[in-house]
């Protein structure tokens, strides 16, 4: 196997450090400030300790080299915190809570096609935000053709094309204090039923009417954005599979035409087995962000979900498309 894939996800010592930040974060967060705008100064001393030991940089308090997994991050009655991304758990005050199984992935996030890039401040190129990393650099070319490369064979059956995956417009929009994620990815809009007030959270439910998916609203008593909406917008943001009941990930079945793809395991990078140019059998879910669109054009997390594979082809129009995103 290549060595440059021998310091994958599914080092012990690696997983170990991505455990212990999610954990510091959950303790952290869980706790009251006194400036709200030291949120990120306040922990940098910890950051800087668990970015070592990840072996991966920041962006806004995500490590960038699982950015998937803690943008995926979970709480109830979290409140925007001014001044911070949508995007990254600073820009919310509460406790929040990053899910990682420590069996054998950085799960939910087993499967990931986005190439994300970053807008600073004052900048007008946005740049690779994984090409920052240099330890991370070594696994372009893995993960660019065999890894952040498999949209085409999520999406294509419903006809999406997407080939497009690099900026392709300016923003143009008021001063910005933090960076913005620029990045292309599938986007399905669903409508919500069983609204529970007191968790904040609803049911997602299809064009067929049957619930295909669950989400937990941000800022629920914050805005109107819920109650003037029948239907949201939801971010397709990474996808996860089959586990067997030893808690091992599926693998290609040879017996079998159907195509499986190898999550992030012992190998490191996720590499694809079988033909490739069939379609994955044992994707399930897809983590979903529900947005909202500013008036700049930049859109921003209003909630974090998880649909079924079978919602994305049940999406109200216009969707599915795919979509290039400025999210703030």
């Amino acid at each position: 196997m290549d060595s440059r894939i021998s310091t994958g996800f599914n080092n012990t010592g690696r997983l170990f450090a991505y455990e212990s930040y999610a954990s510091n974060l959950n303790r952290y967060t869980s706790r009251t400030l006194g400036n709200q705008g030291d949120v990120l100064r306040a922990i940098a001393g910890i950051m800087r300790r668990d970015s070592e030991m990840m072996q991966s940089s920041m962006l806004e308090g995500l490590p960038v080299r699982a950015i998937e997994t803690f943008m995926s991050f979970s709480g109830h009655n979290l409140r925007r915190r001014p001044g911070f991304p949508s995007y990254s758990w600073a820009g919310w005050i509460g406790g929040v809570e990053v899910l990682i199984d420590p069996k054998f992935s950085l799960v939910p996030c087993d499967l990931v096609w986005i190439f994300w890039y970053k807008l600073s401040p004052g900048s007008l190129m946005a740049e690779r935000v994984w090409e920052e990393d240099s330890d991370t650099a070594i696994f372009n070319d893995i993960v660019r053709d065999n890894g952040r490369g498999i949209s085409s064979f999520l999406f294509s059956g419903l006809g999406l094309s997407t080939s497009q995956k690099e900026p392709t417009f300016t923003y143009n929009g008021p001063s910005l204090s933090y960076p913005l994620l620029q990045f292309w990815t599938a986007s399905v809009f669903l409508k919500v039923s069983d609204v529970d007030v007191f968790n904040q959270s609803a049911d997602l439910t299809g064009s067929d009417g049957a619930v295909c998916g669950h989400v937990l609203f941000d800022g629920y008593e914050e805005t109107t954005f819920f109650d003037d909406n029948e239907q949201f917008e939801l971010l397709l943001i990474c996808g996860g599979g089959s586990i067997l009941p030893e808690g091992e990930p599926s693998t290609p079945n040879s017996d079998t035409e159907e195509f499986e793809w190898y999550i992030f395991s012992g190998g490191g990078a996720m590499l694809p087995g079988g033909d490739p140019s069939k379609p994955k059998s044992y994707l399930e879910y897809y983590r979903v962000i529900v947005i909202e669109w500013m008036a700049s054009g930049v859109a921003e997390r209003r909630g974090i979900g998880r649909i079924g594979k079978e919602a994305v082809a049940k999406s109200f129009a216009p969707g599915p498309v795919w979509e290039e995103i400025l999210l703030g």
